[in-house]
């Protein structure tokens, strides 16, 4: 990663209108970055005074039989993850860092099954130290 990341970790919750400017699918984070500092700009305010989040839920393994039993754990098959920050700490690593390179400057577990500590372990020892 170029830059550091503030990153945190949410417990399970319904993201309401103000939880995060936006959940997206990486594809799409240039592309709507870019559509909200246009709207700051026509309405007079700086879009470099704008923060911008990122908010999106986890599914870390250390390998795909791992990621496949926690995304089960939540109710979602490893196909379903499209949109979710999943994969092994390097995958997620590097979508950060995608993130980042989009214009995010903080990025948001949602993590779904609390009770899962060793998930919480891993993400602690390695993913959020390659980000801040």
């Amino acid at each position: 990663m170029n830059r550091a990341l503030s990153v945190a970790v949410i417990g399970c919750g319904s993201a309401g209108p103000a939880a995060a400017l936006f959940l997206a699918r990486l594809g799409h984070a240039p592309e709507i970055i870019e559509r909200v500092r246009a709207a700051c700009e026509r309405v007079g305010r700086d879009p470099a005074t704008l923060r911008i989040s990122v908010a999106n839920t986890v599914v870390c393994g250390s390998d795909d039989a791992e990621v496949a039993r926690r995304a089960e754990a939540i109710g979602r098959q490893p196909t379903e993850l499209g949109g979710a920050l999943a994969g092994t700490p390097a995958q997620i690593v590097d979508t950060i860092g995608e993130y980042g390179r989009a214009g995010a400057e903080t990025v948001y577990f949602q993590v779904l099954d609390l009770h899962d500590l060793d998930h919480l372990r891993l993400l602690a020892s390695e993913v959020v130290p390659a980000c801040v």
